[in-house]
């Protein structure tokens, strides 16, 4: 239920950005979003991820302080990275004009709303009250389209601004109900014990975020690309193209939030276990991925009308972008696996790799196909990126194995 709602909400509002807004200005709420993903990962690798895999291990009457000290943390880096970015973006706009000041404000707004809201949505299925962050994404949902209805109510489309606006409300307003719901104990945190859990969790985050921040440029590269090269009328065109297979990757965070926790407790009681259900769940999603890529293309002509007559011919594109996600599937599973067992080093080596070849195979590609040339390099980063996290995968379980052997023989 909780997916549906999420994941619906993310789907009904592309498609309604995708119908009413110009190709120009989809495109800019593109590379928005692309920002505030790449923002989110930043936030997630230094705070929630580490919150996620250290839970377990913390003595169940300290837990909720925990996760307390690790959201003022959360809350007070965002306060500060903000700050500094839009100081940084008003430095840069006196030498290189970007866009307007305010477009630039609403996305860095929505950045830290949207991680607010994120955050309790990942401590609900930490605590394994998976309700609670399915009350917060409803009410992010209802009011980003009551806001956009009370927007468009004269017939006018809204802004790209005002659209950021609503984002930015909705998911702020959804943040006050976790707080309101998990009554986490954030007035009794102790500011030493805050910067004690925020160097213990640099241990990992440190990786962990070199790892976003590669998976961001890897997977995002059809975007910067496009930005720099074709403007933001090339991504729009494709993210039009992407809209129809992102209710499958919708997919992605609501198994790497159920699933995370689940695997941390399995980690300290039964690792061979754990590696045996990632196992199982890499190979369901990849099935689930051929399954979906199937049917969308078999139903091509009919979901193409869905956007509108202002695409055109987006068929070769939409097959692109199904190879992309296929080849994001197969790596999942593994990737949850690694970060659970904390080989957030290991990650960031092979993500570094792939992205690199990506972005490089983005822009050879694209100069003989365009945008479908842009995509096309994000999936071969992305298929780069399963084989070596898989062989990392292999070699951390072999180790696990001859322990349980040495273990065992004793």
């Amino acid at each position: 239920m909780n997916q549906v709602v999420s994941s619906g909400t993310n789907f009904f509002l592309g498609l309604y950005l995708v119908r009413s807004l110009s190709i120009e200005a989809f495109g800019l709420y593109g590379i928005a979003y692309a920002f505030i993903l790449f923002y989110s990962g930043v936030v997630n690798s230094l705070f929630v991820t580490q919150m996620v895999v250290n839970y377990p291990d913390r003595d169940e009457c300290d837990r909720n302080n925990y996760c307390a000290r690790m959201l003022i943390s959360k809350l007070l880096f965002s306060l500060f990275s903000v700050v500094v970015l839009f100081l940084l973006y008003l430095f840069i706009s006196k030498i290189y004009f970007i866009y307007n000041y305010v477009y630039v404000f609403c996305v860095l707004l929505s950045s830290i709303t949207y991680t607010f809201k994120e955050f309790f949505v990942r401590y609900s299925y930490t605590a394994k009250r998976e309700g609670w962050a399915l009350s917060v994404n409803s009410i992010t949902s209802f009011f980003i389209f009551f806001i956009l209805y009370l927007l468009g109510v004269h017939g006018d489309n809204p802004p790209i601004e005002g659209i950021l606006y609503a984002f930015s409300l909705s998911n702020f307003l959804g943040g006050v109900l976790g707080v309101v719901l998990s009554r986490l104990p954030v007035f009794s945190v102790n500011l030493k014990d805050t910067s004690s859990d925020f160097f213990e969790a640099w241990n990992g985050g440190k990786w962990a975020l070199v790892g976003t921040v590669i998976i961001w440029m890897q997977s995002q590269a059809y975007v910067y690309v496009s930005a720099i090269f074709l403007g933001p009328v090339g991504v729009g065109v494709a993210n039009a193209a992407r809209l129809l297979v992102a209710p499958a990757m919708f997919a992605v965070p609501a198994v790497t939030q159920l699933v995370m926790p689940r695997l941390a407790e399995l980690r300290n009681q039964n690792i061979k276990k754990m590696y045996n259900v990632g196992g199982i769940i890499t190979v369901g999603l990849v099935v689930f991925s051929i399954f979906y890529a199937f049917l969308l293309i078999a139903l091509g002509d009919y979901v193409v009308v869905l956007l509108g007559d202002k695409y055109g011919d987006i068929q070769t594109l939409l097959l692109v972008w199904c190879l992309v996600l296929v080849f994001q599937f197969t790596r999942i599973g593994t990737s949850t696996v690694l970060q659970v067992v904390k080989k957030f080093r290991g990650i960031s080596l092979v993500n570094f790799f792939s992205a690199l070849i990506a972005v490089v195979a983005a822009i050879a590609l694209m100069k003989y196909w365009g945008v479908e040339g842009a995509v096309l390099g994000t999936a071969v980063g992305e298929l780069l990126l399963s084989i070596g996290l898989y062989g990392l995968l292999r070699r951390t379980r072999k180790g696990v194995e001859r322990a349980y052997s040495r273990k065992d023989m004793v």
